[in-house]
This record gives C-alpha cells, structure tokens and sequence, in this order.
C-alpha cells in the first residue's frame, strides 16, 4: 500500500468517525456531509436518501459565496453559512483551507447546540488530520498531482 493511499484511508477513517461523535452530541440531526472546499464529496451519513453531489457542490457554492459577503462587507472570513427553513437547519463551514462539514439538522434542534457541536468538530478534524490529503470519493490527492 502506497503511503497516498494509507494516508487517504487515514482522512476518511478519521471523518468516519466524527459522524458517532456529532450524531451523539445533537439530537435531531440527520445528515452531516464532509467535501472538498471545490464541492467534491468525500463522504456523508444520511439518515434518509439525499443527492450528496448537489449538496456538495451548493455547499461549496454557499461557504464562497459567505466568504465574499463578509470581506464585501469588511469582516475578515465567513465561520458559518446557515440556512434556517421551516423544516429545520442546514450548517456548513470549513475545516481548514480545503475541506467543508455539512450539518443537517430537524427544526427541533438546537441551532446554538448544532453550531458548538460542528465547530468542535471541526477542531477535532483538524486536529487529526494534520499532513493527510483531503480526497474525494475515488479521486486523486492534491498530492497525487504535485
């Protein structure tokens, strides 16, 4: 096995198992997605069926799009984007420069508990993953093609 390979094993062992962790600490939620910042998926748990593409592909859309919000508007980044129906929450933020988290939630959670739980995430995630490529679902690394 090439190192690429094991270390990509590592990056989806290591978002595989924040899915138990972040579906503990949040009643309600019921989907949570990681992607590359470009909209690729990586990997997802849903609790009912769901376009994983489009929903990668708008959450990169959204995260960019906060991004030019906050600077256009003088602040320095974007933390979260939220989108609040009535049904429930959507939450997407990145981890790290090249990665995104993806939390869905029923209207009945809580948005503050929902938040905490996707930043700690986050800083667990990245934490973790220090040195390992972030790789769609059978594509290459960025390191592949250096």
């Amino acid at each position: 096995m090439s190192e690429t390979t094991r270390r990509t094993s590592r990056t989806l062992q290591v978002l595989e198992r924040e899915f138990d962790t972040l579906f503990d600490r949040v009643p309600g939620l019921y989907g949570v997605l990681f992607c590359t910042a470009d909209g690729d998926p990586i990997v997802e748990r849903f609790e009912r069926q769901m376009d994983r593409d489009r929903l990668a592909a708008m959450a990169s859309s959204l995260v960019a799009l906060g991004g030019t919000m906050a600077r256009t508007g003088g602040q320095q980044h974007c933390d979260y984007m939220i989108v609040q129906s009535h049904d429930g929450f959507i939450v997407s933020l990145h981890i790290g420069r090249n990665l995104l988290l993806s939390a869905l939630a029923r209207r009945d959670t809580s948005l503050g508990m929902l938040l905490s739980s996707c930043r700690a995430t986050s800083e667990s995630v990245s934490a973790r993953m220090s040195g390992a490529p972030i790789t769609p679902r059978g594509g290459q690394s960025d390191e592949q093609d250096r």
